[in-house]
């Protein structure tokens, strides 16, 4: 069973004549929208027969290279083929019959190997690949259909930035012709049945219907599309998941490249900040980032430092803020050291949770002007995964504060937290440093207990008799 999954079991041979006929339909449609485009095409054909049946020498393609690309305009448009990444393929190989330019700076090496990986293994995909075909035989021959598509998505580098970009690779298999070897097996219910209950497993198939019966003429196409974006943001939404991401500087330094490919821009920095009483946390790859919390990994600024800053404005207007160049700002206090000494060019997105800012994105370009009003949309849609988790990474910093207090001290109201949870961050803050600490005394000087006169006169000695004289009855 395992040899038979080594190795792609179907016959696969390069045939234009599914294209050639789609090519005489248009001529029979007047009003097909390229039925003027494949005038004069039929003739052309006529004079090749070699082009109407199986092409297993690919040179034959060369010597009538005029009237292939005829051909190949009524799957990919001249203006489409220069625009965008497609390739044709022998049905079910790699083997590329045509490939766009695009696709061929993107996805081919010099020697002409297929760069990057795809999201499945190698033995996933070639198992998808059989399942595919055997799909295709049911359906053409033996009336079983069924829908089969799992998203391939191919990871390469951007041969500009070094980036990695995320391709969806959209396959088409409208001219691919499955011709049965001899006279195709007739079915019995119970083989039908058994094929239907196991669509998914080649395995089982291949006992019923023998590979080596059917033979796929025709070609693939495949259309390569851009989803960088939507694959960075989800990516993102999964990493945030994890308090880790933020705290530890491996997963820090994995939202940054994140960042870069969703902006990209192979120079960009980012850091995030926490607002946290009166103080701000910052988060980025220079901070001594550890595996503990937020408070532990985060660099300390009084929020008063910050007061005045472009940092300040974004969190008071609640909105994303551009700085298209930083030297050009009325910078004061800790500014340039608190959000990036060498940023020129500034997004700073702040965060909100119900309704609250708990901190704020920012990323920086070394360029001028460098991020403008479309990054600053990309930005609106990481608001609220970064706000996720900050907000995760504010929750375990709180049940911290809360542990040390429930060790260190007596039940208290919650009138008089706060000064207890100064105390409990103060005592963090030593022990961060590295400094011997204990939690310090809570003292209330001046305050005067006015609840305690709110008692009731004489209700402690109404008390003692009703208790007095339920004893005695008892």
């Amino acid at each position: 069973m395992e040899d038979f999954m080594k190795e792609y079991p179907f016959r696969a041979v390069l045939s234009l004549k599914p294209l050639i006929e789609h090519v005489k339909e248009s001529l029979l449609d007047p009003v097909a929208a390229n039925a003027s485009q494949a005038e004069g095409l039929q003739e052309l054909l006529d004079k090749v027969p070699e082009l109407q049946g199986p092409i297993p020498d690919l040179s034959i393609l060369k010597r009538h290279s005029g009237l292939v690309d005829k051909l190949m305009s009524f799957v990919y448009p001249p203006v489409f083929w220069e625009t965008e990444a497609v390739e044709v393929v022998v049905p079910f190989t790699a083997r590329p019959i045509f490939v766009s330019p695009l696709f061929k700076r993107l996805f081919l090496s010099k020697e002409g190997n297929l760069l990057g990986k795809l999201n499945l293994d190698e033995g996933s995909f070639h198992r998808g690949r059989v399942i595919r075909a055997y799909l295709m035989v049911l359906s053409k021959l033996y009336d079983i259909h069924q829908d089969f598509e799992y998203p391939l998505i191919r990871t390469v580098p951007d041969p500009e930035t070094g980036l990695n970009r995320y391709f969806k690779i959209r396959t088409d298999f409208r001219f691919i012709d499955v011709r049965p070897i001899g006279e195709p097996k007739s079915l019995s219910d119970e083989e039908r049945a058994s094929i239907i209950e196991h669509l998914t497993e080649p395995e089982v198939l291949r006992e019923i219907l023998p590979p080596g019966g059917f033979e796929m003429q025709g070609f693939t196409a495949l259309h390569a599309v851009d989803v960088t974006e939507s694959e960075v943001l989800s990516a993102l939404g999964r990493d945030l998941v994890d308090q880790q991401s933020i705290i530890s500087l491996q997963g820090f330094r994995r939202l940054q490249d994140r960042l870069r490919e969703l902006f990209r821009r192979p120079s960009l920095v980012a850091g995030l900040t926490a607002i946290q009483g009166g103080q701000v946390l910052l988060l980025n790859a220079g901070c001594r980032l550890a595996d503990g919390c937020i408070f532990e990994s985060s660099r300390h600024l009084p929020v008063s430092e910050l007061e005045g800053t472009v940092w300040h404005r974004a969190i008071q207007q609640k909105e994303i803020l551009r700085v298209p160049d930083v030297s050009k700002e009325n910078c004061c206090g800790d500014e340039r050291v608190s959000l990036d000494p060498e940023a020129r060019s500034l997004l700073i997105a702040p965060l909100q949770y119900k309704g609250e800012v708990i901190g704020a994105l920012h990323v920086g370009s070394p360029r001028p002007g460098d991020l403008g009003p479309m990054e600053a949309l990309v930005m609106e849609q990481l608001q609220p995964l970064f706000a996720m988790g900050i907000q995760r990474a504010l929750d375990d910093l709180e049940n911290r504060v809360q542990r040390v207090i429930k060790q260190e001290c007596t039940a208290i109201h919650p009138t008089v937290e706060w000064s207890f949870r100064k105390a409990a961050l103060q005592h963090l803050t030593d022990l961060r440093a590295g400094r011997a600490s204990k939690m310090a005394p809570i003292e209330f000087r001046d305050v005067y207990p006015l609840y305690s006169t709110s008692d009731i006169r004489g209700s402690t000695e109404e008390r003692n008799r009703a208790i007095q004289k339920d004893l005695a009855d008892h």
